[in-house]
């Protein structure tokens, strides 16, 4: 899963792995550094349990605010609620979205010709060319 958030006309983000917890605030310390004053300097942090995210709040004096199909849930000092996928995160002024994450697909440029995810490694698994030349694929 990604955050997603814009600040100062710059979409900045955040990948989220299964299994880690990241804070969120205004702190240079914080995982997800959201540098806005209306923002506490531990606001929040999110978490994976199973196959959902959850937001806890950590600010005693900033509610964060759940946006989601068009209902809002207040998130206080200490709760913590489920984050549906697509759901904004209200803290401070700021929105944070949690989307889902889309691996890159190309066009392998080498003998295989197959559409693969790109890896780490940046080569193809199939045949082992590199992948820096491929055409993203969209289909």
């Amino acid at each position: 899963m990604i955050l997603e958030w814009t600040l100062d006309g710059q979409t900045q983000n955040h990948w989220l792995s299964p299994g880690t917890t990241a804070t969120i605030g205004r702190g240079a310390d914080c995982a997800v550094t959201l540098a806005h004053p209306t923002v506490s300097r531990r606001h929040g942090e999110i978490f994976a349990q199973g196959s959902s995210f959850y937001i806890r709040n950590l600010s005693p004096t900033n509610p964060i605010i759940l946006e989601y199909y068009g209902g809002t849930t207040r998130v206080g000092h200490g709760q913590q609620v489920a984050v549906p996928v697509g759901g904004r995160l209200l803290l401070g002024e700021v929105r944070v979205e949690l989307r889902e994450a889309v691996a890159l697909r190309v066009r392998c440029p080498g003998p295989c010709g197959k559409v693969v995810a790109v890896p780490a490694s940046g080569f193809c698994p199939n045949c082992g060319i590199a992948l820096a030349t491929a055409e993203t694929f969209t289909g």
